[in-house]
Formats: C-alpha cells, sequence, structure tokens
C-alpha cells in the first residue's frame, strides 16, 4: 500500500519489581511476557506509523494497521504530528482475529512538546476484560 517507508526494529525489555505476593508476582510475570518482546514499525511520509509487527517474547504476535488517517497540515515527514491529525488502527493476532481498534489524535503542540489522545476500544474477548 506504501512505497519507500522506514522501517525502524525496537527491541522491548522490561524490569519486573518482586513486591512479595506470589498473586502479583504471577501477574507481573505474565505482562512482562507480552510486553517484552521485538517490534518492527513502518513509517511512510505524510501518513506516519502504517503498520506494526509486535513479536511478544511469550511467543503471541500483534498486528497493527493502519486503517484510515485524516491529516490536516500533513508534511512530507515520516510522524507528521501537526494538530488535528488522526490515525486509526486495527489491532489483530497471528490468527487474523481483531483484538483493537485504536483512535490518535494530536490535540495541540505548544514549543517542544505535542499532546497526543489516544482511545481504544477491545474487539476481541481476551482484551474486553
Amino acid at each position: 500500500m506504501f512505497e519507500f517507508c522506514l522501517l525502524v526494529e525496537v527491541r522491548i525489555r522490561c524490569r519486573v519489581e518482586r513486591k512479595g505476593s506470589p498473586d502479583a508476582d504471577t501477574l507481573n510475570e505474565t505482562k512482562r511476557g507480552f510486553t517484552e518482546g521485538t517490534l518492527l514499525a513502518w513509517f511512510a511520509q505524510g501518513h506516519g506509523i502504517v503498520q506494526m509487527d509486535y513479536r511478544h517474547r511469550n511467543g503471541q504476535r500483534t498486528l497493527v494497521q493502519l486503517t484510515g488517517d485524516e491529516m490536516q497540515g500533513s508534511d512530507a515527514s515520516y510522524f507528521p504530528l501537526q494538530p488535528c491529525n488522526v490515525w486509526h488502527y486495527d489491532w489483530t493476532n497471528e490468527r487474523g482475529e481483531m483484538l483493537i481498534h485504536e483512535t490518535c489524535r494530536v490535540l495541540a503542540k505548544r514549543s517542544e512538546r505535542t499532546y497526543i489522545a489516544a482511545s481504544a476500544y477491545a474487539v476481541h474477548s481476551d482484551y474486553a476484560g
């Protein structure tokens, strides 16, 4: 769909602090297995992130696709953070099941800070809780 994308690879690691509660430790390890992993992100000029492939440490895989955007005052940058720009993403798992629909909007830019609002809703029952 997009040509001449910039590909970025990120390796994500997190530290889990043990609090002494077996339930908390188990939950933290579960979250760690999902959070840690390798993330590949493709950026297209004038659109920003158009695709992500997240390979979690626990063996799961999440694919994120840009399903639409509303770019106002867009430029040729790989992440056009202009006020009012909107991105819509669909998250799916390795079986192609829809997990999450997400929308991100740039609210404002003040000096070197950019304020982004994000909203999402879970489609798959594993994420609805």
